[in-house]
């Protein structure tokens, strides 16, 4: 079985299509990574840790409040 199949990823989109920081976050490590295709690094900008990722993923729903995603599956 993938590490993250469908039912992980429609568990993860609950809290981030309601911009709900903390129940995103309650889905991964402490060591979590998130990788971005933009910033100021040549090649986009990677935050590691919780601490890193939660600050990124709230400047995110900040810069864009209307964001959503939904399961290419469950499209």
């Amino acid at each position: 079985m993938p590490r993250y199949n469908d039912t992980f990823v429609d568990r993860f989109l609950e809290p981030w299509n309601r911009h709900d920081v903390d129940g995103a976050l309650a889905l991964m490590t402490d060591d979590c990574v998130w990788e971005v295709t933009r910033g100021r690094e040549p090649h986009g900008t990677l935050y590691t840790g919780q601490t890193a990722v939660r600050s990124a993923i709230v400047e995110a729903f900040k810069a864009l409040k209307s964001i959503a995603c939904r399961s290419r599956t469950r499209a």
